[in-house]
């Protein structure tokens, strides 16, 4: 919704990251979640952001209530495809991860999910990782994979799961 000259207003203040909840480009998803998102419309964020020198950070959920499972590879492609239109560009896929209190809690709830019953469980309780029975574990990998290469801070972060052991 910004005009160029506003853009370029926030580029000569210092503006040189910019974090972009993405959250999908699966057309159910987007409908579940209430977003007003498009493939079309990051895509053009993603180009706007290469034009005036800022590199974007983009972030995705998959594995939500219902979604097929076609559309964690969908998600896979499309966020590899911003990191082509800039390199300096960094994309992030997370697990739809429930918790009490949001929109969809009920509904996953109604789909098999079993919250953590303790403080403790519920401390480790993470959208790094699959949360819900829904979502094939083999997942787990393969997105760590991804973001690792993909957001080069999570590699060297303080919250991998070798802190757990």
């Amino acid at each position: 919704r910004l005009k160029p000259a506003e853009i370029e207003i926030l580029r000569k203040s210092g503006l040189t990251r910019l974090m972009i909840g993405a959250e999908s480009v699966i057309d159910q998803e987007v409908s579940l979640i209430k977003k007003n998102v498009t493939p079309n419309l990051i895509t053009r964020i993603s180009h706007l952001c290469k034009q005036y020198n800022i590199a974007a950070c983009f972030s995705f959920i998959i594995g939500f209530p219902h979604s097929l499972e076609s559309s964690i590879q969908q998600t896979i492609e499309f966020a590899s495809s911003l990191r082509k239109i800039d390199q300096r560009h960094e994309v992030q896929i997370r697990f739809y991860s429930p918790y009490p209190g949001t929109p969809l809690y009920s509904l996953a709830l109604t789909s098999g999910f079993q919250p953590p019953k303790t403080l403790e469980e519920w401390s480790w309780y993470d959208y790094k990782n699959v949360n819900t029975p829904w979502v094939d574990s083999k997942y787990g990998p393969m997105i760590r994979e991804f973001n690792e290469e993909n957001y080069p801070f999570l590699k060297e972060s303080r919250w991998s799961d070798k802190d757990r052991d």
